[in-house]
């Protein structure tokens, strides 16, 4: 267990220990901001535990990495929308500044869709180890 205060201190501890552990566990940090960002190690599961919402919306849709866990009775409070209509506006808000490629919009629409199932998934099976750990 390494303990960090701040961004920064947490992105060194990743790099300093990229090759040590598969699990990550980030207490009441880690919801709010994107993960994407971080050099988080590859084949490695993180699982954020945060009272701050709303959580980033990388993080919900990242799709398999990251892991959030929340009490089961406050999944339909959290409003998380199909990842195919927050998809589909940061499309049209790309082809509004120019950058319109249809083949890949409905390639990545149909990525998309297959990580909103997994999605899913995981906030069942997250919802059910958090109403176990309380």
């Amino acid at each position: 267990m390494v303990p960090v205060s701040g961004w920064e201190m947490l992105d060194r501890t990743l790099r300093e220990h990229y090759d040590q552990s598969p699990t990550i566990v980030l207490i009441n940090c880690g919801g709010n901001r994107s993960l994407q960002d971080m050099q988080v190690p590859e084949g490695s599961k993180v699982f954020i535990m945060d009272s701050r919402r709303p959580f980033h919306h990388e993080n919900v849709f990242e799709g398999g990495q990251i892991m959030i866990m929340v009490d089961g009775a406050e999944v339909p409070k959290l409003n998380i929308p199909e990842m195919s209509s927050v998809i589909e506006k940061e499309e049209s808000e790309e082809s509004s500044s120019g950058e319109d490629n249809e083949e890949e919009g409905t390639g990545a629409r149909k990525g998309m869709e297959k990580v909103e199932r997994k999605l899913l998934k995981k906030l069942v099976k997250g919802s059910a180890t958090a109403q176990s750990m309380i």
